[in-house]
């Protein structure tokens, strides 16, 4: 466990994604700056890996509503993209932070299912492009098969070491109640993993 631990801390990026450096951090997570290799263009990364070392901000950004402008201030230009993770709450902000043909991807909605009212003409900027990736409500629909996922990729990564997988805390389905307590206090800092029962 320990050894999961300090290995995502000492995380650099993997063979796709350049970690530049921290444009800040806060409650949920850091935003950092990475070099996507494949698009050879700098990208803004949302990561809830908020225990990597803060030495690797030099001046940390608190989570706010207006979180684009701090990111603004460091690349006034904007960054290449950003891969929302965070949701609904914070995607009218992080469209303010990619540059003239920068790119917002959505895909997940860690701070809830709030609903938006959108507005594109007023609400994206010119020039952005926008995608969503709403697996979680498609899956097995006719537009959406489960054969078009690619999981056994998703596996072959992990074990490779391009995604990291491996849970910060493993528990087995007797220690239930220390998970949860572990989850509500905060500080799981990782996945956590409970084991079915045996």
């Amino acid at each position: 466990m320990a050894a999961d631990l300090s290995m995502q801390l000492a995380w650099k990026g993997t063979a796709r994604y350049e970690v530049l450096g921290c444009l800040g951090q806060g409650g949920m997570g850091i935003v950092y700056e990475v070099f996507d290799r494949q698009r050879c263009e700098r990208v803004a990364l949302k990561s809830l890996l908020h225990f990597v070392p803060s030495n690797l901000c030099a001046e940390p950004l608190i989570e706010k509503a207006d979180l684009s402008r701090e990111v603004r201030k460091k690349i006034p230009a904007g960054v290449d993209g950003v891969l929302e993770i965070v949701g609904t709450s914070t995607l009218l902000d992080s469209f303010k932070m990619v540059r003239y043909r920068g790119r917002v991807a959505m895909a997940g909605f860690l701070g809830g299912l709030a609903p938006l009212t959108l507005d594109p003409l007023i609400q994206m900027p010119s020039g952005m492009q926008f995608s969503f990736f709403a697996s979680a409500f498609l899956f097995g629909e006719p537009d959406f098969p489960v054969s078009l996922i690619p999981f056994r990729d998703f596996v072959a990564r992990a074990e490779r070491g391009v995604y990291r997988a491996a849970p910060a805390h493993v528990f087995d389905f007797e220690q239930v109640v220390d998970a949860h307590r572990l989850m509500e206090s905060g500080k799981a800092r990782g996945k956590i993993v409970v084991r079915g029962a045996r």
